[in-house]
């Protein structure tokens, strides 16, 4: 059955299923094939622009470029193979991609992340490990190769090129034997990996930028400068700064070459997380209703009107945000990296979810095609059309973008709770397949009407089919609606207006390093995974004893309906269970080095003192302290809020994963631990450090980065 001929959005709410399909009646298994009997709604069109006004999609002839296979992500094509990281159970799984049947299955290791494949090889970064593996797809054979703790982004040239995370290099191996050829440093917490047709090696970064490489010969890997991403565009379109306000580029996890232009392209988001000065606006302003409040745009629209949320009020809609001038807290974003790597350059692709005039910012279901994505988490360019498909983990879809700036062009609709992770596009151009992570299956689309769209309509589509189960979910029943929950951007209960969900911060279970201005004040982005299980009170203010208790308050802060109790049950399970806890670089096999074991009697003596807050190897006493780190702008807002002011002193954090969870304090003012040294040393409110030597200051320092 061809795509085009679906009942409307399969796996849409069913409100919107019945005015899409005409009244045809959803099916119960999201799975299952809709009645053939259902015929397709016209696919809407994108309100006030007339057909003269809108270009074909292009095609291109490109020289020799990298092939798609060679840039790296959580699946690849290799022949008639499809082959599927399964992070969950240490798999590879080999599907067939005429039948969409499991042909093999590999045990390669812990969270296999990234794929790159020839014909016959197949390479696969272990990030719950250290090494990457490489698997002779005829003979099934697997071998090592080592390369240091949490591999993460794959590409394959002339070299298989790895991103290390937990040592922040990028290394060039021989892909056969694994030799290093050479190594360079990068920045902080590398992710994905791209190279282009002239050997140029791009490496994004999690939180921070953008860096090239190339490699002209054996053990030369030479950096060709490093940028950092826009602040000022995404995929509404070019937003004036004023509107876009203070914007923090983040979560950058994907990357590709565009084949027609041989320049890399990532996908990320922009957060507009606030700053003091619209902590003391909403303090002195006279309070309005929330229903008013401008989204992240305006002045008040990160409290959303003194409500103490993440941008726009409880009762703010899509259209309401949208009216008001502003934008929402996160939004997606494409930057293309300029082929000039002189320093900082970078250029924004105006690819607009959403068209100029207000009234074709309704483009579909009433909401903007920008807003039906969140979580952007895979990108993957069309062999000749001038496409690239963004996959949006949060929303459940699929947005299908003219790469040559003219804007969306197709919506894949995904089953609920599915979180979409990796999207492939045949070499033939004609099909995708998007691996659904939570659902351990994989969805073949059929791209012709996306191609063959004469009306320029933006079309909506839904898989031609569904494979089995490539694996078994080893999630405990009890977390598994809790994942969904901690994934789902569309849960008006977790919050309003489809804005985020729980992970478009804490990506991986982890921390965004941005600081949230909300009506209490700056309050940074703690990490979750493995931070949580007997460490209450929680939160910087250590109000809630209780886990769900403290997970209801977020919900009121991201301005949700309110989670049901099952779902609020589940969530907890999810956070405590469900989420993995990254490798620590810091720790030998053998134990404690020697100045490790030096900072941890500096960590548990009576001077420092640092054991007596944080109890049992770097936990937490569920105390307040003051420990003299808030800022002059603080205070004044807190004297400006005199009526409700709250206690100086901020809970005791754990320390586990101190290594990676930088900035520090409540307020983030700390960037490193030698930072929070230094800042606390001379009060004695955090121990006694003043009085520590140099060398006592890094051997503290190398013990807490084992913890």
């Amino acid at each position: 059955m061809k795509a085009t001929e679906y009942c409307g959005p399969r796996w849409v709410r069913a409100a919107a299923v019945l005015a899409m399909a005409g009244g045809c009646t959803p099916q119960v298994d999201p799975f299952e094939d809709p009645p053939t009997a259902c015929k397709a709604a016209p696919a809407p069109a994108i309100a006030g622009r007339e057909v003269s006004d809108l270009p074909s999609l292009e095609t291109f002839t490109a020289g020799k470029v990298a092939p798609a296979s060679a840039q790296g992500q959580p699946m690849a094509q290799a022949g008639p193979l499809l082959l599927v990281a399964d992070e969950d159970n240490g798999t590879v799984v080999a599907l067939d991609t005429s039948t969409l049947q499991v042909a093999a299955t590999w045990p390669v290791g812990a969270r296999p992340y990234h794929v790159v494949a020839t014909d016959t090889d197949a390479w696969v970064s272990l990030r719950g490990g250290s090494s990457v593996a490489h698997i002779t797809l005829e003979s099934g054979a697997i071998t090592y190769f080592a390369v240091g703790t949490e591999p993460t982004g794959l590409a394959l040239g002339s070299s298989l090129f790895v991103a290390v995370a937990g040592t922040r290099d990028l290394l060039a191996l021989d892909p056969q034997t694994g030799e290093i050829l050479a190594k360079a440093k990068c920045l902080d917490r590398p992710r994905a990996v791209a190279i282009d047709n002239a050997g140029r090696v791009t490496v994004v970064h999690q939180n921070a930028g953008v860096m090239a490489f190339s490699m002209q010969q054996k053990g030369n890997l030479s950096s060709r400068g490093q940028c950092n991403l826009s602040p000022f565009t995404s995929l509404l379109g070019d937003i004036p700064p004023e509107q876009m306000g203070v914007r923090h580029a983040t979560r950058a996890v994907a990357a590709a070459v565009d084949p027609a232009t041989n320049l890399p392209v990532v996908a990320y988001a922009l957060v507009r997380s606030g700053t003091m000065g619209d902590l003391l606006k909403v303090a002195n302003a006279p309070a309005k209703p929330d229903c008013n409040a401008g989204g992240s745009g305006s002045d008040s629209g990160m409290l959303g009107g003194g409500s103490g949320g993440y941008g726009g009020g409880s009762e703010a809609s899509e259209g309401a945000i949208l009216a008001s001038g502003g934008v929402r807290p996160v939004e997606p974003a494409l930057a293309e990296v300029n082929s000039d790597w002189g320093g900082t350059s970078v250029s924004m692709l105006a690819w607009r979810a959403a068209v100029a005039s207000d009234s074709e910012q309704v483009a579909y279901q009433g909401r903007r095609v920008a807003a039906r994505i969140d979580q952007p988490s895979a990108l993957a360019f069309h062999p000749t059309y001038r496409m690239a498909l963004l996959v949006g983990r949060g929303t459940h879809n699929v947005v299908a973008m003219d790469s040559s700036r003219h804007g969306p062009i197709g919506l894949i609709e995904l089953p609920p709770a599915s979180a979409p992770g990796a999207v492939v596009i045949a070499a033939d151009g004609d099909t995708a397949w998007v691996k659904l992570d939570h659902a351990f299956r994989v969805a073949e689309v059929d791209l012709q009407p996306l191609l063959n769209n004469a009306n320029h309509t933006l079309t909506v589509l839904q898989a031609k089919r569904v494979s089995a189960p490539y694996g078994v979910d080893p999630l405990p029943e009890a977390a598994r609606l809790g994942r969904a929950v901690f994934f789902d951007s569309e849960n008006p209960r977790l919050s309003q207006a489809g804005q985020f969900a729980c992970a478009t911060c804490h990506l991986d279970g982890e921390d965004d390093q941005q600081v949230w201005f909300v009506a209490d004040g700056p309050r940074q982005t703690p990490a979750l995974g493995g931070r949580l299980a007997g460490t209450g009170p929680f939160n910087w203010k250590g109000t809630h004893m209780q886990l769900q208790s403290n997970m209801e308050e977020t919900v009121k802060r991201m301005h949700g309906t309110g989670l049901t109790k099952a779902e609020l049950v589940s969530l907890e399970q999810f956070l405590l269970v469900g989420l993995p806890t990254p490798p620590n670089p810091n720790r030998q096999p053998g134990g404690l080095t020697e100045a490790q074991t030096r900072g941890k009697a500096i960590f548990e003596g009576p001077k420092a003192a640092c054991a007596v807050c944080h109890t049992a190897g770097g936990g937490s006493d569920g105390e307040l302290h003051d420990v003299g780190v808030a800022t002059v702008e603080e205070v004044l807002f807190s004297a400006v809020k005199a009526e409700n002011v709250a206690p100086t002193g901020f809970n005791t954090p754990s320390l586990a994963g101190v290594y990676r969870s930088a900035p520090y304090f409540h307020n983030g003012s700390a960037l490193t631990l030698r930072e929070v040294l230094s800042q606390t040393s001379d009060l004695g409110a955090m121990g006694d450090t003043s009085d520590l030597s140099d060398q006592d200051r890094d051997d503290l320092i190398a013990y807490l980065l084992t913890l």
